[in-house]
């Protein structure tokens, strides 16, 4: 049989054979059955969960103590950088391109024992340091490829108040020249719309501004700004661009635009009055998905971004096109 099959074949086989005979807590799986039964997870829960009444596979308890006993301490994470080098160096130039995402969110205030590594975590950790406050924000760092489909976490922080911009630009700077040192092409920087994030952005690009300045004696004309010679686009994420131009229509007694070089005025009263005028239509309802909950707040959720996107459904604006002309 060894002859017929691979060798990840027979010995999940084997493995197979073996702990068919024991019963519950009798079961013992090596460390490659974990590692196996982990990358079965990653594809879903509920696949795993489908293969487990099939297989004798790990419970999730034991494959999420495994994956506790795995280090990934606060600031850059080595063993990651280490293994995306080598992953790097198998992949086609265009599966390199990739973006930097950071966002911060967050945290209750507590502390909690970790026995793993025999610490306290709860306080400012910024990986080379540790301050002696208590920590409510986590600022984390991805990676994920723009022609192909993968991402990885690169590193987190825990911060009181957030980060400062200064040290917040020097934390990016030093996450794309460590993704630079790996093979990646980081091509663009991409976060929420905090005041913060977009300082962290002009402070970057006024840096490459000076520098480009005193190198050539000219004026930089790039977009973005530059990290290890290779030039770095800001992007702020799509969802949050959304919310904000629904916040904008919403707080603006009017809105002005441009389409095709012509001038135009939107007026956030004229939503409501599409709404209404749909709701006390008896017959049909041409904007089934427009609610009380899309144009007045309360009881809007301005967190929600499918909110803001039913707002500008491609049914509300046909609708609103023929009751209200451009104007």
């Amino acid at each position: 049989m060894n002859n017929i099959l691979n060798k990840e074949t027979y010995k999940f086989l084997m493995s197979q054979l073996r702990l068919q005979k024991l019963h519950g807590k009798g079961r013992r799986f090596d460390l490659e059955d974990k590692i196996f039964a982990i990358s079965l997870l990653k594809l879903g829960p509920r696949a795993y969960r489908i293969l487990r009444r099939i297989f004798v596979l790990p419970s999730r308890q034991t494959l999420n103590k495994l994956l506790q006993r795995i280090p990934f301490k606060t600031g850059l994470s080595l063993p990651v950088f280490k293994k995306l080098t080598k992953s790097v160096k198998k992949m086609k130039d265009t599966d390199k391109l990739c973006s930097v995402l950071m966002d911060e969110m967050s945290l209750d205030v507590n502390l909690q024992y970790d026995p793993v590594s025999d610490s306290v975590s709860g306080f400012e950790d910024i990986g080379d340091e540790r301050r002696s406050k208590f920590a409510d924000h986590a600022l984390v760092f991805m990676v994920t490829g723009l022609c192909r489909k993968w991402k990885q976490p690169l590193a987190y922080y825990f911060t009181s108040g957030g980060f400062k911009k200064d040290e917040l630009a020097a934390i990016l700077k030093k996450v794309i020249l460590a993704l630079q040192d790996t093979g990646l092409k980081v091509v663009c920087a991409i976060s929420d719309q905090l005041s913060t994030n977009a300082a962290v952005f002009k402070i970057l690009k006024d840096q490459t501004t000076l520098q480009y300045k005193r190198e050539t004696g000219e004026e930089y004309r790039g977009f973005g700004f530059m990290v290890g010679g290779e030039e770095i686009i800001p992007l702020f994420d799509p969802p949050h661009l959304l919310k904000g131009l629904r916040n904008h229509f919403l707080n603006s007694e009017r809105a002005q635009f441009e389409i095709n070089g012509l001038q135009y005025t939107a007026h956030w009263n004229d939503l409501v009055a599409l709404y209404e005028a749909d709701v006390n239509d008896s017959e049909c309802r041409v904007c089934p998905r427009l609610t009380l909950a899309h144009i007045q707040d309360p009881p809007m959720n301005k967190m929600k971004v499918k909110l803001a996107a039913q707002v500008f459904f491609r049914t509300s604006r046909s609708y609103f096109k023929e009751i209200y002309p451009l104007k």
